[in-house]
């Protein structure tokens, strides 16, 4: 699993106690695991699978990793509702240490501690490849490409992950920013030329213009950014033939952006003839 939402809102909202984001989440893998069985038997043993994905929906969800990017508020959950529904064996980030951290993050990073003292903690300050060998897959972390200090803004350096099955590569760019990607000394462009191409992106800062431009309002009295000053070189680079954007359904939200979502658009699987589908 790459990140999770802190869903207090959730829990107490829309959804409802019984049918939070991580209930939806563990029901959706117990429909998976059973969906080729329940579909290849007989009415009676159909019904015997449904009630046993009822019975693995109450179960708690193993994962082998869990991958937090940053530690933002709406990319890590309470430990208390993390634990209640899935058996973590390991917890990775990128290692960074925080000034002044809220209550989400603080108890997000007493939940680190603790798997370290478990020793079921890993910390990729760098970028390493293959980082589960053996596994069937190739999972490699592309950034953090240089040392983070304390105060920074924490989308900054954060995990961007690359991950190869059976011949499709998905990149997942958490919330990096133009500059993790294009700097000339440790942007992931420099670093990992080779490991560029996915078919698959999930966009980076839920659709935010900072993948393409530097964060925060130009100086009083500029303009914005316009259209042909967005710096394009990380997406053309990743040629993806899908992107996902998760984003906020708040219309006060500054993401996505209209014109990033326009540059997806344009440059996402640009070859594709829609005419014909």
């Amino acid at each position: 699993m790459i990140d999770c939402y802190k869903a207090d809102e959730a829990a107490e909202g829309e959804l409802g106690d019984t049918d939070t984001t991580l209930d939806k989440i563990a029901a959706r893998i117990a429909e998976h695991k059973l969906s080729v069985a329940a579909q290849q038997v007989a009415t009676k043993q159909a019904l015997y699978f449904e009630a046993k994905a009822e019975t693995e929906k109450k179960k708690k969800v193993r994962l082998y990793m869990l991958m937090i990017t940053h530690g933002d508020r709406d990319h890590i959950l309470s430990e208390e509702k993390l634990l209640s529904r899935f058996d973590i064996e390991w917890l990775a980030d990128n290692g960074r240490d925080y000034v002044d951290p809220t209550d989400s993050l603080q108890d997000y990073l007493d939940y680190r501690a603790q798997k370290k003292r478990e020793g079921k903690y890993l910390a990729y300050s760098r970028a390493s490849y293959n980082i589960i060998s053996g596994s069937g897959v190739e999972l490699d972390v592309l950034c953090p490409n240089r040392d983070i200090e304390p105060e920074e803004d924490s989308n900054n350096q954060c995990l961007v992950l690359r991950l190869a099955y059976q011949g499709k590569v998905f990149m997942f760019a958490g919330d990096t920013q133009v500059d993790d990607w294009v700097n000339d000394t440790y942007g992931i462009l420099k670093k990992h030329p080779q490991k560029l191409r996915a078919d698959v992106l999930t966009a980076s800062h839920h659709g935010s213009r900072t993948f393409f431009t530097p964060p925060g309002a130009r100086p009083k009295g500029m303009p914005d950014y316009r259209k042909e000053e967005y710096d394009t070189r990380a997406l053309k680079a990743i040629q993806p033939t899908i992107s996902f954007i998760s984003c906020s359904d708040n219309e006060d939200a500054e993401h996505p952006h209209p014109i990033a979502l326009e540059l997806y658009r344009e440059l996402t699987n640009p070859n594709l003839n829609l005419g014909a589908c």
